[in-house]
């Protein structure tokens, strides 16, 4: 196996694609490289709505540019972001976002949410939504 560099850049880009898929794209190369140089995973995020308050969701990762020639190594690695990714959704992810639509069903006034600097994606995404709603119902 070669040395390991000491250093490396990490990268991430996110494409959403509206109203619900999302493409990420993360991994790391050499420092100053292009990132399509180095290796990490695309994952794909599909949401369907079920109903007004249910939404299946669909994940997977793909790894690219597989640096590691070790079969053993390669399937404990994908094991790996594969065991990692399960337990962000469904052990993590879903119970905050069950555990908030329960507030939101039982409240018995209208919500107002604080909106604090790191909610600038979720507001943003909001107000794109907002906007093709509007014009999909005004054609």
């Amino acid at each position: 196996m070669p040395a390991l560099p000491n250093r490396v850049d990490k990268f991430t880009r996110m494409r959403w694609m509206a109203p619900s898929n999302l493409r990420l794209v993360t991994g790391i190369c050499m420092p100053g490289a292009v990132p399509e140089s180095g290796t990490g995973y695309h994952a794909i995020h599909m949401l369907t709505p079920e109903s007004d308050k249910t939404t299946h969701y669909f994940f997977t990762a793909v790894r690219f540019n597989v640096l590691t020639s070790d079969d053993q190594l390669n399937a404990q690695i994908q094991d790996k972001i594969s065991t990692t990714r399960r337990f962000a959704f469904e052990e993590q992810d879903a119970p905050v976002i069950e555990a908030q639509q329960e507030i939101i069903d039982n409240a018995m006034t209208s919500l107002d949410p604080v909106i604090l600097a790191i909610d600038v994606g979720p507001v943003r995404y909001k107000q794109i939504l907002q906007k093709l709603i509007h014009a999909e119902q005004t054609q």
